[in-house]
């Protein structure tokens, strides 16, 4: 019974782990397999893509030129900026197109737009509407605010007219040019009541003001009297010069 029992355990463990040739061989292509699928996985993982320097060099160069040329389209006139892209040779931003990472950009902004400044006190609205968010109705906006005023002396002065927000006028700003010859003044000893109470920066009350003073002393000799008599604010003051004449 005690050698039975060993014979047993050996035979039950002998056909329990020993295999049939059919099997020998599935096992075999197995572990090939396995190797197989590692080591590709391996490679795909730490394989070094090779890399175009020439092109690598050229989309750098480009990119530099393309971030002064949009430097430049901030604060410079038609004329200079073409000086610039022609004295440094900068490509037509048309080039950037080919390369891989510009193509998956959902949005494209052109380096420098060539472009004439608009004088923004002769222009009319159809001029206006050339500009970028600028549509007819802000653009007839524009034109009845500057006739309000008599012209613009700034061109900052666009930011005043309803819906021109910051956002719209960095868009615009740098295509506008203030041509101040065109501006119109008001003889603060001859106009009307109702010609100064239609200028946006003195309204009604104020011109009611000037009027009854007016009458009082005769003839205002200087505008330092309007601030020194509490008819204008004193921080006002230098925007009505650009408007108002002795």
């Amino acid at each position: 019974m005690r050698t039975t029992k060993p014979r047993y355990m050996k035979k039950l463990l002998r056909d329990f782990f020993s295999f049939s040739s059919l099997e020998r061989k599935g096992v075999l292509v197995l572990v090939i397999l396995i190797f197989l699928s590692t080591g590709l996985n391996f490679y795909l993982t730490h394989r070094q893509p090779k890399a175009n320097h020439q092109e690598h060099t050229a989309f750098l160069r480009e990119l530099e030129a393309f971030e002064r040329q949009l430097t430049v389209e901030k604060d410079s006139s038609f004329q200079r900026t073409e000086l610039y892209r022609k004295e440094n040779r900068l490509k037509n931003s048309k080039t950037f197109r080919n390369y891989p990472d510009y193509q998956a950009r959902k949005t494209w902004i052109d380096p420098v737009v060539m472009y004439v400044p608009i004088p923004i006190n002769s222009a009319d609205s159809a001029d206006f509407e050339k500009l970028p968010c600028i549509g007819p109705v802000l653009a007839r906006r524009i034109v009845r605010y500057r006739n309000l005023l008599g012209g613009f002396y700034d061109v900052r002065q666009i930011k005043e007219v309803y819906g021109i927000s910051d956002s719209v006028y960095s868009l615009i700003g740098s295509r506008l040019l203030a041509d101040t010859m065109g501006i119109i003044k008001l003889n603060v000893n001859e106009a009307s009541e109702n010609d100064l109470s239609r200028h946006p920066y003195i309204g009604r009350f104020v011109a009611r003001g000037i009027i009854r003073y007016r009458s009082r002393v005769q003839t205002i000799r200087s505008l330092d009297e309007l601030v020194k008599n509490g008819l204008v604010p004193a921080e006002n003051i230098e925007k009505l010069e650009k408007y108002l004449f002795i």
